[in-house]
């Protein structure tokens, strides 16, 4: 089993969602991400992937975010007949009759029109497709797993939000000490240190927006000075600070 994802997940204060979501991963339970941005909802619909026991190349993701009409969502997923709609030249299935027996990751769900939502709760409650602008008496059953995620639960209707099993990602400031563990995390993989000073500096300008991946572009933009500087570790100098005084490597 590939544990990339799962070890990317880090902190205490997320095993219990770890064990949830591998949970209703294996029983193939539809899951709603909520978070802020980077607070890892990608990184958890990937470990939900990994978990659900569905065959890798059966998985698929889609950013509802780059669908901003109806037709072009529902198209994308659940296909449509030619002639259907302005630009539909030729019959297409869409990628849940493609990727049946997999899972589908629907990033940016709330960005979804509520049409497409629609269609989505329908396909939710009797898990069969019909394709956009198709008349077909007896739609064809599909089964497949959906995982869904956004930073905006308010702009995803509440019927659809309630077929989903919903978990919610705390944001880096409600996650008490798990900052020092993404700290250590990070600068282990980039083979650097960090002084005590400049440690206590991150922690206490811990991003309020951006979560954990402004933390991780802070500390990065950071190791790209220190390296220019020919350290091999980072002081208040490398995030910008002056240095007050000289401390051992943490």
């Amino acid at each position: 089993m590939n544990r990339k994802t799962e070890d990317e997940i880090i902190g205490p204060s997320l095993i219990n969602l770890k064990k949830r979501i591998t949970t209703l991963a294996k029983e193939h339970i539809p899951v709603l991400l909520i978070g802020e941005p980077g607070t890892g909802k990608e990184l958890f619909a990937n470990l939900y992937m990994q978990k659900s026991g569905r065959s890798e190349d059966k998985c698929i993701s889609i950013n509802c975010a780059g669908f901003p009409e109806d037709a072009t969502l529902t198209s994308e997923l659940f296909g449509h007949n030619m002639g259907s709609f302005t630009g539909a030249t030729k019959d297409r299935k869409g990628v849940i009759r493609t990727h049946k027996g997999g899972v589908l990751f629907l990033d940016e769900l709330g960005h979804a029109r509520p049409g497409a939502q629609a269609l989505l709760l329908r396909f939710l409650i009797d898990k069969r497709v019909k394709p956009y602008g198709a008349d077909v008496p007896d739609p064809e059953p599909i089964d497949i797993s959906i995982v869904a995620a956004t930073s905006n639960e308010r702009s995803v209707l509440p019927e659809l939000k309630d077929r989903f099993a919903t978990l919610y990602l705390p944001p880096l400031r409600e996650r008490g000490n798990d900052i020092y563990f993404l700290i250590a995390a990070f600068l282990d993989v980039h083979k650097k240190k960090i002084t005590e000073a400049a440690l206590e500096h991150v922690v206490r300008n811990a991003p309020h927006d951006g979560n954990v991946r402004v933390l991780h572009k802070n500390l990065r933009n950071a190791c790209f000075k220190a390296q220019e500087s020919g350290k091999d570790f980072l002081d208040l100098d490398s995030f910008g600070v002056a240095e007050g005084a000289i401390h051992d490597p943490w």
